[in-house]
Parts: structure tokens; sequence; C-alpha cells
């Protein structure tokens, strides 16, 4: 028996690993959601962009890694699906950001092309970003 608990017992911990990789990485993405708000509050008051792009790149470098580390580490297909997913919204939405960077006018315009475009591609990185949220504990649930 006593064999038993122990095969149990890192059962258990290997889940509870993987889930808390995968926990960690909807953090960094969260971070990365945050950053690029704050980067875009910054070009709309017209206010010095380093330290906004600092943590902008600090973060899109921790979804990166993260993404690698510790949703690929998991193997989840499901979670490394949206995962991958998120990573496309995350960089097409740092497009954007740079467009308007570029062109800071525009985000006065909400009608603009390029705010729009950078609307809808953080849409897409916040739905990416629920739907690993909701995924998770589903696949990898709490013991």
């Amino acid at each position: 028996m006593d064999k038993q608990n122990k095969k149990e017992e890192r059962r258990r911990l290997h889940h509870d690993w993987r889930r808390e990789n995968c926990l960690a990485f909807q953090t960094k993405l969260g971070e990365a959601v945050d950053a690029l708000d704050e980067l875009m509050y910054v070009l709309r008051d017209g206010e010095p962009l380093s330290e906004a792009r600092g943590k902008l790149r600090t973060a899109e470098g921790a979804v990166l890694r993260g993404h690698y580390d510790l949703v690929v580490v998991c193997e989840v297909a499901e979670l490394e699906r949206i995962s991958g997913t998120a990573l496309r919204w995350l960089e097409q939405a740092l497009f954007a950001a740079d467009a308007l960077r570029r062109n800071p006018a525009q985000i006065t315009i909400p009608e603009s092309p390029l705010t729009q475009r950078w609307h809808d591609q953080r849409r897409g990185l916040l739905g990416a970003y629920e739907m690993f949220s909701k995924a998770l504990p589903q696949v990898l649930p709490a013991l």
C-alpha cells in the first residue's frame, strides 16, 4: 500500500506542478494586456514612452518564455493551442500599438482605422486570455 500511496502522491505533485505552470502563464498574459493598455494611456496622454515600452517588452518576453517554458512543458494540447493563439494576438496587438505610436494623434479618433485595429487586436488577445482561463480548470482541475 505504501508504494501505491507514493505513486499517487507523485501523480498529485506532478498535476499540481503542471497546473501552477499554466496559472503562471495566465498571469503573464494578463500582465501583457495591462502593459499594452498602459502604453495606450501614455500615448493618449502624450507622456514619455520609455517606461511603458520597457514594461511592455518585459511582459512580451515573459509571455513568450511562458508559452514555451510553462505551457508546452505541461503537455496539455488544448492549453498549448490557446496559448499559441494568444501569442499571435499579442503579436498583432504589438504591431497595432507600434502603428499608433508612430501616429499618436490617431488614438483620439475612435473611428480611425489604426485605433479600430488596435481595439480589434486587444479584444482578440482578451478573448484568448478568457479562453485560457476557462479551459485551465477543465483540463487541469484543482485536486
